[in-house]
């Protein structure tokens, strides 16, 4: 199995105890899940901040769109070629879910279904 040395990926709030019992897809699954809420609160607890939403199915479905829409919410202009090279190299045309079998689905929904039924996954 898996040895875990160090915590890794986002820092959230009881990583460790979640790292010492259970599997690193669980832990994943953890990670996205308290990474996603903090983000969905975010305009919330600060509505005054600026927040752009990002989807990557929405990134990777336009590209240039999206690029454009974040170099106008940055206000920064620089050559978006290179950016647009990696969002093509990413997409892979695959869903996360075409590679897990069906225990570790339910592990994933047992964590983060909630999450994922809120934002329009099926």
């Amino acid at each position: 199995g898996f040895v875990w040395e160090s915590p890794w990926g986002p820092s959230v709030p009881g990583l460790t105890e979640v790292m010492r019992s259970h599997s690193l897809l669980q832990v994943a699954a953890y990670q996205w899940f308290v990474s996603v809420s903090c983000a969905l609160a975010f305009p919330i607890v600060c509505p005054t901040a600026r927040y752009l939403e990002l989807r990557y199915e929405e990134l990777i479905a336009k590209p240039e769109d999206h690029i454009r829409h974040i170099q106008q919410f940055l206000g920064d202009q620089y050559d978006s070629e290179g950016v647009l090279e990696r969002v093509n190299i990413m997409a892979g045309g695959y869903t996360w879910r075409e590679l897990m079998s069906p225990e570790e689905l339910s592990d994933v929904e047992a964590i983060a279904g909630h999450t994922l039924r809120l934002l329009g996954y099926q």
